[in-house]
């Protein structure tokens, strides 16, 4: 197989190269249907069960990943805070003994610990990271893990209540649903002793949606209170297909709890019914409106009712069910989808702006923009989120030279103060919003122009990339904050902005390599290790520092070829990023 190394450092097992690459050909192929912007990737880490001491105590595949053996020293102090954690730590399970009690114990919270160093590695500022269960092979225990942009992660955490007596696992998004299915698919696979060799069975990205779909269905079931929790998808799927008299399911179905202090009952039925009973279910829901909706606990079906306005949506407990024709239907909290079905398959929910992102990205473009300017722009650009169709706001200081200079191409308007409601009204025209930072409009239906630079992505539609040329020729002399709101459900935040770090992380490394530069001082594991986090940290490079890494760098692979490998290591040059400036860095503490 091109790219298979000549021979294996951290060896667990013969295929596990090629396990590994068909781990991350699945992650790109599920999460990039989702969001591409995820940036999926996966790697293999083993921990040794025996105590054959030739044998490495943890093995990483790719074994480039070993620059995280430093992490992993505290993986003893993690697993004890996640055990300290762990609300089922003092459960008793009748019918096992004490060591099998601590065995299922220690296989519960490892997982945790693991992410838990991961998460907190320097070496990985915007990464999340997901641990599957261990499988045995060859005298380690053998993890999958997945990588996900954390910043892109985050927007997708629609739920955020868990209920600490709530032992049930609750998935918070969708998203997380999908993660769960691919890593449980991938600890399936990893069972057979050739796992890698023996592709054996394997759901394909569709499968895996379908799959996760059902999964969050768990969630809104444990919500309601009931037991329905097989029931609930597939009585969604049965009734989204229903017709009654002829007609499509436009009905609603609200998941709640029947002695909700929120709920309004109008009509309780006398003998309630399962759910199962899908017929008279639909033949009922053509008494609902976008208000009124029949009610069910996930497991029974109790009447018709609404929802009060005194709900505050804190603790997650009611959910509602729109159907939208055939075999189409959305799940809603609030008035945020948190799953969207179309024809059997889930389709991609809209991704929601985070407010400390927000703030943080607006804090860095705009010099000077106060709090309370920030927090105005971000309620109009939530608003803007929240509407069903493509948009773009672009929030500028000097918005009315702006609409000025582009008055033959939209139209210029008085300065006039929006809120959520009047935003949403004006976004229906093509073209976007010109915004100042006091949230004032001054001009609408704006065709953004610009000069095509080295940003683009042909994968995204015709809306983000002006926006992205359009930011990219006018953000080098002007302050500007583009969000963009497309009408497949992504919402991005233009320029997107890397994390700041201190420049001193960047010099300490610089250091680290040029103590090495000597027949004497080289050791090459430190040299790897240091150059994968340098490499991390690409973007942070000032022009000077590529150039002074590059020349550096030769003279280390020099050395490292003069140490008696057989097999080594070359990493690509160092290239300044036109997008980094001083502003990714942060304060010298």
């Amino acid at each position: 197989m091109s790219g298979y190394p000549n021979s294996l450092i951290y060896f667990m097992w013969p295929w596990q190269v090629h396990f590994m690459i068909s781990c991350k050909v699945a992650a790109e192929s599920l999460f990039k249907k989702i969001d591409s912007r995820l940036q999926p990737t996966s790697f293999l880490l083993g921990f040794r069960t025996e105590s054959d001491i030739e044998k490495p105590p943890i093995c990483y595949e790719p074994e480039k990943m070993q620059f995280l053996a430093k992490d992993f020293e505290g993986i003893d102090e993690a697993l004890r805070e996640v055990y300290e954690s762990d609300p089922l730590k003092d459960m008793f399970y009748s019918g096992l003994s004490r060591e099998e009690t601590e065995s299922r114990t220690f296989r519960r919270n490892f997982p945790q610990a693991i992410k838990r160093i991961l998460d907190n590695s320097p070496s990985f500022t915007d990464k999340a990271h997901f641990v599957g269960q261990a499988i045995k092979k060859n005298g380690y225990f053998v993890h999958v893990v997945l990588q996900l942009n954390k910043s892109i992660y985050s927007n997708y955490q629609f739920l955020k209540y868990r209920d600490p007596e709530e032992f049930l696992k609750k998935s918070m998004s969708f998203l997380d649903s999908a993660i769960d299915a691919y890593l449980e698919d991938h600890t399936y696979r990893l069972y057979p002793p050739d796992a890698g060799n023996e592709r054996g069975p394997e759901r394909d990205a569709d499968e895996l949606l379908r799959a996760a779909a059902k999964n969050f269905s768990f969630t809104i079931a444990t919500a309601a209170g009931g037991r329905g929790f097989y029931e609930i998808y597939p009585a969604c799927e049965a009734l989204s297909v229903l017709k009654y008299e002829g007609k499509e399911n436009q009905g609603h179905l609200i998941v709640c709890r029947g002695n909700h202090s929120d709920l309004q009952m109008t009509v309780e039925f006398a003998d309630v019914f399962p759910i199962t009973e899908y017929r008279k279910i639909r033949k009922v829901l053509e008494l609902t409106n976008s208000e009124v909706g029949v009610i069910t606990d996930s497991e029974q079906v109790l009447g018709l009712g609404f929802i009060t306005p005194n709900y505050s949506g804190q603790k997650e407990d009611i959910f509602h069910i729109h159907f939208t024709g055939l075999h189409c239907y959305n799940i809603l909290h609030q008035d945020q989808s948190v799953l969207v079905m179309r024809y059997g398959n889930p389709v991609q929910v809209r991704s929601v702006i985070l407010p400390e992102k927000f703030a943080e990205d607006a804090g860095r473009v705009f010099s000077g923009i106060t709090k309370v300017q920030i927090d105005y722009l971000y309620t109009l650009a939530l608003s803007a989120a929240q509407v069903a169709q493509g948009s773009m706001l672009v929030f500028a200081p000097d918005a009315a030279q702006e609409a000025k200079r582009l008055a033959k191409q939209c139209i210029p308007i008085k300065p006039t103060k929006l809120d959520a409601g009047s935003l949403q009204a004006l976004i229906s025209i093509d073209g976007a919003l010109i915004i100042d930072l006091d949230g004032s409009l001054h001009a609408k239906g704006a065709i953004l122009d610009g000069l095509v630079g080295i940003d683009g992505d042909a994968s995204r539609g015709s809306r983000y990339n002006s926006a992205l040329t359009y930011q990219e020729f006018r953000g080098r002399k002007r302050p500007t904050l583009i969000v963009v709101v497309s009408e497949d459900g992504m919402v991005d935040t233009l320029p997107y902005l890397l994390p700041a770090i201190r420049h001193s992380e960047i010099i300490q490394f610089i250091k680290t390599l040029q103590s090495l530069n000597s027949q004497e001082s080289f050791n090459g594991g430190t040299y790897y290790n240091t150059m994968d986090l340098l490499s991390s940290r690409a973007f942070y490079l000032s022009p000077d520092e590529c150039d002074q890494m590059n020349q550096l760098n030769k003279s280390l692979e020099a050395l490292d070829q003069k140490s008696g490998k057989t097999v080594w290591r070359k990493f690509d040059d160092f290239v300044p990023n036109p997008r980094m400036n001083e502003t990714y860095y942060l304060p010298e503490s």
